[in-house]
């Protein structure tokens, strides 16, 4: 009898097979239309995984639906005798405790995203060693490098992101690296760009460009709608941001539409890029001529 008793176990787990290996090609991005505590909506798949990891006592039952559906007790189960539950549902309703560690799955499901869209990517070193360069050549490298430092900056704002930079959860350097390889918080690589949770900020902004009127909705409708108007070639110029409400938008260039930050940048400028003192001109080989000389 105890053979058998352990064949008829070998053969209920012969029925189901165990199930691959999780990995972040398997999961799929919940619809970004629906949200939850104002955050991106998990996928049952996801909400049982992440719980389980995080050690909860309930899990989402099979059947229930998926998105706000998920707002209801009835559609939770406790783990044993259902007393993993009392945190969580109290009076018929979900309590703040649920929201919390439901909040935490989502920042598990977050930074899963974070990191695969980091792994679409792979750093490559670009090393110069000036220690050996003339003074002027190694003046004229620091002038490029916070020139570089000037445009990341000037482009940060334009995108929309520069305002985000100081919501980086402090230690989360995941998201941190994110940011400043994409300039901004949102993701852009091929398998995650479309994935909801893929975002460096846990409030998970929307992509906007400051380069347009927070009234407008920024699809490709508004570029049509810009095309048509006469003055559109300007309102999509590419060095230009667009100021107005309404029906009255007009084109501001770059140069002149943030005279603050214009009078900073020139402040800066100046500090950084006095005159290097020596001459650019080739340290070997023959000096060049004038045409017609000797």
């Amino acid at each position: 009898m105890k053979i058998l008793a352990e064949l008829a176990v070998l053969a209920v787990a012969s029925a189901f097979p165990a199930p691959p290996a999780w990995t972040a090609e398997a999961v799929e991005p919940a619809a970004s239309s629906v949200s939850v505590y104002g955050v991106p909506a998990l996928s049952r798949d996801d909400f049982n995984r992440l719980a389980a990891a995080a050690g909860l006592a309930f899990y989402w039952k099979l059947g229930a639906t998926g998105g706000a559906a998920l707002l209801s007790p009835g559609t939770l189960v406790g783990v044993g005798d259902n007393r993993g539950l009392a945190p969580y549902v109290a009076g018929g309703r979900l309590t703040e405790a649920f929201r919390a560690a439901y909040l935490r799955l989502v920042e598990a499901r977050r930074l899963e995203a974070v990191r695969r869209e980091l792994d679409q990517g792979r750093p490559v070193v670009l090393f110069n060693d000036f220690r050996k360069s003339a003074p002027a050549e190694r003046a004229l490298a620091r002038h490029l490098s916070a020139a570089a430092r000037l445009i990341d900056e000037l482009y940060a704002e334009q995108k929309g992101s520069l305002r985000y930079r100081g919501e980086i959860p402090r230690g989360d350097e995941a998201s941190r690296a994110l940011f400043e390889r994409n300039h901004g918080p949102w993701c852009e690589a091929s398998a995650t760009e479309a994935d909801p949770f893929c975002n460096a900020l846990r409030s998970f902004p929307k992509k906007r460009s400051d380069a347009y009127p927070e009234s407008l909705e920024q699809d490709s409708s508004m570029c049509d709608w810009l095309r048509q108007r006469p003055d559109g070639a300007s309102l999509l110029a590419p060095f230009a941001v667009v100021r107005g409400n309404g029906a009255k938008f007009v084109a501001i260039p770059l140069n002149i539409s943030r005279p603050r930050r214009r009078a900073k940048m020139k402040k800066r400028s100046r500090a950084t890029f006095s005159p290097p003192r020596g001459d650019l001109r080739p340290t070997t080989g023959p000096r060049p001529t004038r045409p017609g000389s000797r």
